[in-house]
């Protein structure tokens, strides 16, 4: 059995929502493969190791909202 590409692997495995989001996250260094930094089209097999830094940011939440405001002074 051959290994699937990196990028695709990310998403279908759903670390990422889309695949340009994963090849991107591959092209800025974010994914690991056995201590190495892996590129896009590197094949994934079993028994690899890999580390996946993804940042999750996104909006802040109504809480979070509330405690910026509140930290700046402004509530």
């Amino acid at each position: 059995m051959t290994g699937v590409r990196m990028d695709i692997w990310l998403w279908a495995a759903r670390f990422f929502k889309t695949r340009p989001l994963a090849k991107r996250a591959c092209e800025l260094g974010r994914i690991f493969s056995n201590g190495q930094i892996a590129k896009a089209a590197r094949e994934v097999r079993v028994g690899d190791r890999l580390r996946v830094t993804n940042e999750g940011g996104g909006r802040p939440s109504k809480r979070d909202r509330r405690h910026i405001i509140q930290f700046r002074g402004r509530g």
